[in-house]
């Protein structure tokens, strides 16, 4: 396993901060530590295989890991703040830029709105298409 120093936001720092002064076990020089009563309590976190999923059923939404939170994060500094691909693989720590490109993906949707450019030159000015028109001009489209 390799560790690297990243820089941190004013936002996390802050948060960080926050959780650091409102600990449960005072004398811990940890911040986040086993809560729950067991062999592991008081102590800090080593593994935690159940931690997301248990987050995502509280906030009732589809179980998700770490690894989907990577790809949404390099995929939205690519797409919609146009971070490069070398800068978000120096993020992700990959080796290989190829495995970061694998992981970023278009999130906008803007290319619907790019093809709805071309089909408007089809329809005269003036002319608006009633939904049987709409959907003849769809169905001609996908064939």
């Amino acid at each position: 396993m390799e560790y690297v120093w990243f820089p941190m936001n004013d936002e996390l720092y802050e948060f960080l901060w926050w959780w650091w002064d409102n600990r449960k076990f005072r004398n811990s020089p940890y911040v986040f530590v086993c809560a729950q009563p067991g062999p592991n309590y008081g102590k800090p976190y080593k593994v935690r295989r159940k931690f997301m999923r248990g987050l995502c059923k509280r906030a009732g939404v589809k179980i998700f890991d770490f690894h989907a939170l990577r790809r949404y994060v390099a995929s939205v500094l690519a797409d919609t703040h146009k971070v490069s691909a070398k800068r978000i693989q120096r993020i992700l720590r990959h080796k290989n830029l190829s495995t970061t490109e694998r992981y970023i993906q278009n999130i906008n949707g803007d290319l619907k709105n790019t093809f709805d450019l071309l089909s408007q030159n089809k329809i005269p000015q003036g002319h608006t298409p009633n939904k049987k028109e709409a959907n003849h001009e769809k169905a001609n489209f996908l064939k």
